[in-house]
C-alpha cells in the first residue's frame, strides 16, 4: 500500500542531518559488568580418582566423599586483545558438612605455552563452620603491582569432605563506544 508523505524534502533533509549528528556525538564509556557461573559447569575433579567423591549439583560442586579431593576450575576470561578488563576474580565456597572444613586454593593466572606465562598464587587457607559460606577474591595487584587486569583465570582447590565450590565470578570493565 502506498501512503503519501506529508513531509517536504527540505524538512526530511533537516531531520536526517539531525539524526546523523546525534548518532555521531555518542561518547565512549567504560561500563562495569559482572559474570557469574555455577561451579557445577566450570569445575571438575583434577584427576579421575577424585571424580567418585565429587558431585556436581546445579548450585555447586561438592565433595561427598570421606577424603579430600582436588578440583580445577576455569573462568570465562577476556579475549587476548579485548577492550574488556577483568578487575577481580571471585571463587564462592561453602561448607555443607557437620564439622568445620579448611579449604586450600591456588589462583593460577596465565596459560601454558604462550606469551602469558602462568603465575601461581597460593591463597591463605579458609576455615568454614557448618553452613557457612565465604569467598576468595583476586585483583590484578595481588599478582603484580603493575598489572592492570586479569586474564586466563583458573583455580585449583583441595576440598575436604563437606566442602563445596558454589560459583566463580568476575567483575570487569568493558569499553563501549566509538
Amino acid at each position: 500500500m502506498y501512503t503519501k508523505s506529508t513531509c517536504s524534502a527540505p524538512v526530511a533533509l533537516a531531520i536526517a542531518i539531525a539524526l546523523v549528528s546525534a548518532a555521531g556525538s555518542t561518547v565512549a564509556a567504560d561500563v562495569e559488568r559482572y559474570d557469574y557461573q555455577s561451579a557445577a559447569g566450570a569445575c571438575q575433579g583434577a584427576l579421575p580418582a577424585f571424580a567418585g567423591t565429587l558431585r556436581a549439583r546445579p548450585l555447586a560442586i561438592a565433595n561427598e566423599g570421606v577424603t579430600g579431593a582436588f578440583v580445577t576450575c576455569a573462568q570465562v576470561t577476556d579475549e587476548f586483545n579485548s577492550e574488556s578488563r577483568t578487575t577481580n576474580a571471585i571463587l564462592g565456597l561453602g561448607n555443607v558438612g557437620t564439622s568445620p572444613v579448611t579449604l586450600k586454593c591456588t589462583f593460577v593466572h596465565g596459560r601454558g605455552g604462550s606469551s602469558v606465562p602462568a603465575s601461581y598464587l597460593p591463597l591463605m587457607p579458609m576455615t568454614l563452620d557448618p553452613g557457612q559460606t565465604g569467598f576468595f577474591q583476586i585483583v590484578p595487584e595481588n599478582i603484580d603491582p603493575n598489572m592492570s587486569r586479569l586474564r586466563y583465570a583458573q583455580w585449583s582447590c583441595s576440598l575436604p569432605p563437606g566442602a563445596v565450590i558454589n560459583y566463580l565470578g568476575r567483575h570487569y570493565i568493558d569499553y563501549v563506544g566509538n
